[in-house]
């Protein structure tokens, strides 16, 4: 059971502050910035606010500050709970090896730590203050329930170094597994999320994927593109752009144990410093379509590839080939002369592309016509990638005159459905192009964490709950893909099924659990069944898998 705090009386005769989530902060010192020129205080979660909104159910923190003793009361755990989606969990941890190293790396919490994934996963939630219903009829191997303030000290126990420790042990493993027989090819790729705290460190503004006018953080995420599981992360400041970090991101993934690998990177990764940085690695980089030699290779070469039959590739539906340049070629452009470039051309995404720019053009043309009386130079720079604006020679700040600008908006037409893709690698064009196509993979990754988990804004207000927080975030994608990849064929044969559909019919598996005995309450379905044997789990006795470790 868990141990919940009993009320006391707010602390009086110091500075308190209440935020809105109904925690109580401990201002400790007050101290001058001279740089921004304004006190700032030092300060402490001692604290949540009672249902009363008059007490304060107190914590850790409380007890240090004030030297008292926290008394606790028990809290509640039903004697019949669900049991299946941690079994299917767990088995997924235990195989790749991520179990084995949290054990390892927090032996005083590796299961509470298991337990928060698990809440999120099934709860598709990350609010710590939904976890006390939810852990009362499910299992998570625990014996205990857990309160949202006993879950922000364990946030804020999981250290940096424990963390680093636990994904070189966790890499370990996973290359064990007899799937990885060859290099690993990882798709790199970041996202970042909105936060309205002015105590995170790396909370800065930036280039927010969805702008709120908040600060953001960012995260940089490693995924398999064979099984599309995370094997690791970064955080960092949410104003660098993700060609500067990424310098810092291979270092760290290396010193985890990263090599031998294949780093399939996006338009936005691509810089010369980090082709340079990358030298001794290999890696296939998306080319940016602002990059004078993409353009190059797309006019010079485009039309003898598209809908050319000996350059189709069938099982991707689209035409492409090796691009070796002349030698005058590669003199004008020296940076690419010992890669190997490929030139793709799709003509489904050719028609997506020309509608978007032709309907793009027309509306910022009426956009303009209708938003701007006076013409101005910052007028015409702004559209120019779009439109001609030109002032009326009758009138200096009056109307002018808009229209499309027809040769620019051809060019793009023209380069529509292209994309161009270096590397140092030696693979076909059939390999490149799957290989370029599966890092969508991170993606899906990152929408699963918004959508899945609930994390557009992380809902927490200091570093050291953040930094534990995010790591039980990146735990959970790992748990969730884990599963996936074990029901990848499930998931085919039934194509209307999802992860949490799925999880869903595990949570109807019950036990009871009374007086030290565990007992099997209902049958397992055929659908459960079929579960567990892509899991390869024993259907015989699935008490046996509540064992604990």
């Amino acid at each position: 059971m868990s141990l919940k705090s009993k009320p006391v009386k707010l602390p009086e005769n110091c500075k308190l502050k209440i935020l809105t989530n109904g925690y109580v902060y401990y201002f400790t010192k007050s101290v001058w910035n001279a740089e921004k020129k304004r006190p700032e205080d030092d300060r402490i979660c001692i604290g949540k606010l009672d249902e009363t909104k008059t007490k304060l159910i107190p914590n850790q923190n409380y007890a240090k500050v004030f030297n008292i003793q926290v008394l606790e009361e028990p809290g509640e755990i039903s004697t019949e709970l669900s049991v299946g989606q941690y079994i299917a969990i767990k088995r997924g941890a235990d195989f790749f090896g991520a179990f084995e190293a949290l054990k390892k790396n927090f032996p005083k919490s590796y299961e509470k730590i298991f337990a928060l994934a698990l809440f999120m996963i099934d709860n598709s939630s990350n609010a710590s203050q939904q976890y006390e219903k939810w852990g009362f009829r499910n299992y998570s191997g625990l014996d205990i329930n857990l309160s949202s303030q006993r879950i922000s000290e364990i946030y804020s126990s999981i250290d940096e170094d424990s963390i680093h420790d636990f994904f070189k042990d966790y890499v370990k493993n996973y290359k064990k597994t007899n799937l990885i027989k060859k290099r690993l090819s990882l798709a790199f790729d970041s996202t970042n999320c909105n936060t309205n705290s002015d105590n995170l460190d790396l909370a800065e503004f930036g280039h927010a994927k969805d702008d709120k006018n908040l600060k953001i953080i960012n995260s940089a995420y490693l995924v398999d593109q064979l099984t599309g599981i995370p094997i690791c992360y970064e955080n960092f400041y949410g104003s660098l752009l993700d060609k500067i970090e990424t310098e810092y991101s291979i270092n760290k993934f290396r010193e985890i144990g990263f090599e031998k690998i294949l780093l399939v990177m996006d338009r936005g990764y691509f810089s010369l410093k980090n082709k340079e940085l990358l030298s001794n690695e290999k890696y296939i980089f998306l080319m940016p379509e602002t990059h004078s030699a993409t353009n190059y290779i797309i006019d010079a070469y485009g039309k003898g590839i598209k809908d050319v039959s000996k350059y189709y590739i069938s099982e991707e539906k689209a035409y492409g080939t090796r691009i070796c340049l002349s030698s005058d070629e590669s003199e004008n452009y020296k940076d690419f002369k010992d890669e190997k470039i490929f030139l793709f051309y799709d003509s489904k995404r050719a028609e997506e592309e020309r509608t978007a720019i032709l309907e793009n053009a027309n509306k910022m043309k009426e956009y303009v016509i209708n938003n701007y009386k006076k013409y101005s130079n910052d007028l015409k720079e702004k559209y120019k990638n779009y439109l001609l604006i030109s002032k009326d020679t009758k009138s200096e700040k009056g109307p002018f005159y808009v229209s499309i600008n027809h040769q620019l908006i051809q060019k793009r037409i023209d380069r529509a459905g292209f994309f161009v893709a270096i590397t140092n690698d030696s693979l076909t064009p059939l390999q490149t192009l799957t290989t370029i196509r599966k890092r969508d993979c991170v993606e899906k990754v990152f929408k699963r964490m918004k959508d899945g988990l609930g994390l557009n804004t992380p809902l927490v207000h200091n570093n050291a709950t953040y930094n534990g927080k995010m790591f039980v975030v990146f735990l959970a994608l790992n748990l969730i893909e884990t599963f996936r990849w074990f029901e990848n064929t499930y998931f085919k044969k039934n194509s209307s099924s999802t992860t949490y559909t799925v999880l869903g019919e595990l949570s109807k598996i019950i036990f009871t659990f009374k007086n030290g005995t565990i007992t099997q309450k209902y049958a397992l379905t055929a659908k459960q069944k079929n579960i567990f044997t892509n899991l390869a789990l024993p259907l015989n006795n699935i008490t046996n898998l509540l064992a604990k470790d």
